[in-house]
């Protein structure tokens, strides 16, 4: 089989990886570089030339795990410099085909995108935002729903969203939220990995933004010793305040007791003897039972998980 005559092979150390690329969660995926380190890069990358470098417009995983493996060269296809809209898209295409954006990557890429192709200042694209949040509320009151097909907000922002896995109406009710938090938050947080509910906790809770914002300030002054980047520990400690949840508080006298019991209990089920687990079980939902009976647990009683170490997983 002939070599394909537009793919060539580039040393590594030419090709410069796209500052405005929409992911910026953790570079490594360990099976692809150990892939990679067998096969070689089965598909090209995609990049064009920029004077004496050439920029990565797709393949940003393979390039990352290439040089992680320790490959030389890789193939590559040289395509004329894109517009800056186009790299976007392109862009985008490849990373949302591969793995889902996280939830802070989603409103900033969308954000961009919104700017490259659609002329949408940060302004002008929230104020789009809440005129269609405002007609969807009204509708809801008078009992009825906005005409995606119609709707001049639901159209734009349909247009906008083309190529993402989200709704337009969506967007508006959930996603618009994260634009409460200030801008460097939600740039310092996207490749966190956070989800949408986790992120939305920032929103909601003001002592975990705050908490953030502490930890921002603590890394950017150089006060944390860590072996991390300062925004791999960033993301690290953001994933840890979204996702905390305080124990409740534990009622006093005999029902106190007994939840002591049944939480002692929840940990020994999961470390039993398989023999052990039928008889656990049981006594877990009897114990269960009565605390839900009792009125102490609203939505039925689950144990806490045990922290195994501080909240922010520690400064060292």
């Amino acid at each position: 089989m002939e070599p394909d005559p537009e793919i060539l092979e580039l040393p590594l150390s030419l090709i410069v990886p796209w500052e405005d690329q929409p992911r910026r969660g953790p570079k490594g995926d360990y099976a692809l570089v150990e892939s990679i380190r067998a096969l070689g890069v089965l598909e090209p990358l995609i990049v064009y030339r920029d004077g004496e470098v050439y920029r990565l417009v797709a393949g940003e995983r393979r390039y990352w795990a290439a040089r992680e493996a320790g490959l030389e060269r890789v193939p590559v296809r040289v395509v004329p410099k894109p517009d800056p809209g186009t790299l976007h898209q392109m862009a985008l295409a490849e990373n949302l085909t591969r793995a889902p954006l996280d939830a802070f990557e989603t409103v900033e890429a969308v954000l961009k995108h919104a700017f490259l192709n659609f002329g949408h200042t940060e302004e002008s694209f929230l104020e789009l935002l809440r005129r269609t949040r405002t007609d969807h509320e009204g509708a809801r009151r008078r009992r009825t729903h906005l005409d995606p097909l119609r709707h001049e907000g639901l159209k734009a922002l349909r247009e906008i969203l083309r190529g993402f896995p989200i709704a337009p109406l969506t967007f508006v009710v959930k996603y618009a939220h994260l634009f409460r938090l200030p801008p460097e938050v939600r740039r310092a947080l996207a490749g966190a990995g956070l989800s949408l509910q986790e992120a939305l906790e920032l929103v909601r809770d003001p002592a975990k933004l705050e908490r953030i914002r502490e930890w921002m300030g603590r890394l950017e002054r150089g006060e944390v010793f860590t072996p991390l980047s300062p925004g791999e520990h960033l993301w690290r400690v953001a994933r840890n305040v979204a996702r905390y949840r305080p124990k409740p508080p534990r009622p006093r006298g005999p029902l106190g007791q007994l939840q002591g019991i049944v939480e002692r209990l929840e940990r020994l089920y999961e470390k039993a003897p398989e023999g052990w687990a039928p008889r656990l079980r049981e006594a877990l939902d009897s114990l269960t039972s009565i605390l839900e009976e009792e009125g102490e647990l609203e939505d039925g009683y689950e144990a806490p998980e045990d922290d195994g170490g501080d909240e922010e997983g520690g400064e060292g």
